[in-house]
């Protein structure tokens, strides 16, 4: 037998070239690509009306009528709709890439019962950050060649390290209205929670909240800044407005200002700094 190595699709004798799957007598798992062939189109959407399953067009290796042209690259066996497995997160693999599927025996020709279990796509450079073997020790999961867009959808997703950093979007398992959270290991972070944006410290004593309805900031030691569309409202135990010149009132200019008196060893002095518009 010639040396078939170097062939880009798997060598199939040519007795063995057409197999109907009613000769089977148990399940299969069979090579093939995404895709048929002469077919642009290679998935149907679910509907309501088909219990919603994705259903992915497969051309298998096995199974090329004798009588045609092997034409190489190509899968020109049965085709078959397939459904994806469901812990591959229901990606469709982009046409043309070579996929195994899994035939129950028995429901092998029946729309919808094999089973794409695995895809042989090419790796990303990005896998081993450029060198050969990937000897860098950085462990990488990569889907795809860069051109798709990776969602992950459950009722909350984390992503976490270690050192107890977390990232987290959805309802947290304690229950709550969904939120999106990012906390470092001291616990410092962000989180938008109802339309509400807050920002706190390690300690969790001073904060920044951003709401629709205005801006609210609180300081280590209580001091508490309320700012909305009607007015600014300050609490402290001590509080300092410095600057060249400090007017309060309405509508305060140089003009229809006058100066504060305070009580300088015990005698009223004007201000130079300080004017009220009243």
């Amino acid at each position: 037998m010639d040396n078939h190595y170097n062939d880009p699709i798997p060598y199939i004798e040519e007795e063995d070239a057409y197999l109907p799957s009613q000769e089977w007598d148990r399940p299969q798992i069979e090579m093939g690509k995404i895709g048929w062939e002469n077919e642009s189109d290679y998935y149907e959407k679910g509907s309501a009306q088909d219990d919603g399953k994705l259903l992915i067009r497969v051309q298998l290796f096995r199974g090329r009528n004798h009588t045609r042209a092997i034409k190489q690259g190509t899968a020109q066996g049965n085709q078959l709709l397939c459904v994806m497995n469901g812990l591959y997160g229901h990606r469709i693999p982009p046409k043309g890439t070579v996929c195994y599927v899994a035939l129950p025996y028995g429901f092998d020709t029946a729309m919808g019962t094999p089973v794409i279990i695995a895809t042989v796509e090419k790796n990303p450079t990005l896998q081993f950050n450029g060198t050969a073997d990937g000897a860098d020790g950085n462990g990488r999961m990569v889907i795809g060649d860069g051109t798709q867009h990776i969602i992950i959808r459950g009722k909350s997703v984390t992503l976490t390290g270690p050192d107890n950093c977390v990232l987290m979007v959805g309802t947290s398992r304690g229950g709550g209205s969904p939120c999106a959270m990012m906390q470092d290991n001291n616990g410092a972070g962000v989180i938008v929670q109802g339309g509400v944006a807050g920002v706190m410290c390690g300690n969790g004593a001073s904060l920044i909240q951003v709401k629709s309805t205005g801006l609210d900031i609180v300081t280590n030691g209580g001091n508490i800044q309320m700012m909305s569309s009607n007015d600014i409202r300050q609490y402290g135990k001590q509080i300092f407005v410095m600057g060249g010149g400090v007017f309060l009132g309405k509508a305060p200019t140089a003009t229809n200002a006058a100066a504060v008196y305070p009580l300088v060893s015990g005698v009223p002095a004007p201000s130079t700094s300080v004017f009220i518009s009243i």
